[in-house]
């Protein structure tokens, strides 16, 4: 089977999220998965296009230095996201989008869909406490 993953982080980087879609992209990558992760660069001089314990790592766009460019970053991060999707799914592959760009299971679950591709939205950052809180 084939998966592509989307989230804004991933290895080396160290957010939660990174390191959750890090050990699961290289688990299933050993059980002979083909794995392909489109993520961020966020540091200078990362290769953009490497293998990396058996998943494909593809860095689309790089990261802001300041909180004003933040917005900016989403947006692109999106659009690259959407875009890499759209030239890389296959009908029946599995896209994984997480929560890091909030949204991006909008923007590349629509890419998937158009390739034929099957969505899967990984949530994280849920706190049903704050529902809860709330109501």
């Amino acid at each position: 089977m084939r998966v592509l993953f989307v989230n804004r982080f991933y290895w080396p980087e160290t957010p939660a999220t990174g390191q959750l879609l890090t050990d699961l992209a290289s688990g299933l990558a050993a059980m002979g998965h083909e794995i392909v992760v489109v993520t961020a660069a966020h540091r200078e001089g990362i290769s953009r296009d490497e293998v990396c314990s058996g998943a494909r790592i593809l860095r689309v766009v790089g990261q802001p230095r300041s909180r004003a460019a933040k917005f900016w970053a989403f947006l692109l991060f999106h659009l690259a996201a959407a875009l890499t999707v759209l030239r890389r799914a296959r009908r029946g592959d599995a896209v994984v989008v997480m929560t890091d760009p909030p949204l991006i299971g909008v923007s590349a679950g629509v890419a998937a869909l158009f390739r034929g591709a099957k969505l899967i939205h990984w949530l994280q950052d849920i706190y049903p406490e704050i529902a809860v809180a709330l109501t």
